[in-house]
């Protein structure tokens, strides 16, 4: 592929930089989307797709994100936080710890 790469556990990933090639070609230039497809390597489908946006398309959420797994045990956490910020740093230490 002209403009793609690859990363592991993905199909063909086209780069931003195609997009501009490919747009100037098609519209300002004139040429076929059939001949784009064929001069960057790609298929009809890309080129198509490419044509519907003036940049690549970002991350889009489909869905609302689930809430806290934590849901009624936040409070709890957030004592125990306290509770360790309030302890003698010492005691927090347990990577010195003597064996008796």
């Amino acid at each position: 592929m002209l403009f793609g790469f690859w990363f592991e556990g993905a199909a063909w990933m086209f780069a931003v930089e195609i997009y501009a090639p490919v747009r100037r070609f098609v519209f300002v230039e004139g040429h076929s989307r059939r001949e784009a497809a064929r001069i960057f390597e790609v298929n009809r489908d890309v080129v198509v797709e490419i044509g519907g946006y003036s940049a690549p398309p970002g991350y889009v959420r489909m869905t609302t994100p689930a809430r806290s797994r934590l849901g009624s045990l936040v409070p709890v956490v957030e004592t125990i936080l306290e509770a360790d910020d309030l302890a003698p740093s010492d005691a927090l230490d347990l990577t010195y710890a003597q064996d008796p």
